[in-house]
């Protein structure tokens, strides 16, 4: 299941910003969902998630240079979901892709999506008469579009975020163009691929359920 996060309601807001991290200018205030990413220096950044999926796949999947920090900031007007701990993520600054690096990202996208689109269907219409959670489905889906998709080109630069995915559970993909950025060797980085059950629970309470 492929999503995309542009409701309004949101996972992470300004006033969950630590105090001692206040007054860093701020790199994406009109996007994201679960996150803010605030610069620290010109080659370094901090991104505040109450994503646990997003700081796993940062740390263990990209294995960055990055350090991981956590903030206990209760927003009560989250309710129960605004107890989460705020992780605070220091890795290497990214930047927005090349034309190059845009139109390879978009190949590699189209040549995913294309497979796990049908794979999850097929597998979306085989749980349904089971009353499984849609969730649940995703990690077949995953597994089985990883094992197409390496037979179909080892070089798409999806598939090690897929390899990484294959050992979790508790997740959406959330893959599209807006995922990628590069760093500063010209690298492609799939930096947000992932969304957690619970997160995407407090964001689309009525879609995780049959």
């Amino acid at each position: 299941m492929l999503i995309s996060l542009s409701k309004p309601k949101k996972a992470i807001h300004l006033s969950d910003i630590p105090p001692e991290l206040k007054g860093l200018r701020i790199l994406n205030p009109n996007a994201g969902a679960t996150s803010i990413v605030l610069e620290k220096n010109a080659s370094t950044v901090y991104v505040l998630t109450r994503d646990e999926k997003k700081k796993e796949w940062i740390v263990s999947g990209l294995r960055l240079d990055s350090k991981v920090e956590e903030f206990n900031i209760v927003n009560k007007r989250m309710r129960s979901f605004g107890e989460e701990p705020i992780y605070c993520i220091e890795m290497p600054k990214l930047f927005p892709l090349s034309a190059e690096n845009k139109k390879r990202a978009l190949k590699d996208i189209k040549e995913f999506e294309r497979i796990y689109d049908t794979v999850y269907s097929k597998n979306l219409f085989k749980s349904r008469a089971r009353q499984i959670q849609k969730m649940d489905v995703v990690p077949y889906s995953t597994e089985e579009t990883l094992r197409l998709l390496e037979g179909q080109n080892q070089n798409n630069i999806i598939i090690p975020y897929l390899i990484w995915a294959t050992s979790h559970d508790n997740y959406l993909n959330d893959i599209g163009i807006r995922n990628f950025m590069q760093d500063s060797s010209g690298k492609i980085i799939l930096l947000d691929p992932i969304v957690s059950e619970e997160v995407h629970t407090y964001l689309y309470p009525h879609h995780s359920k049959w």
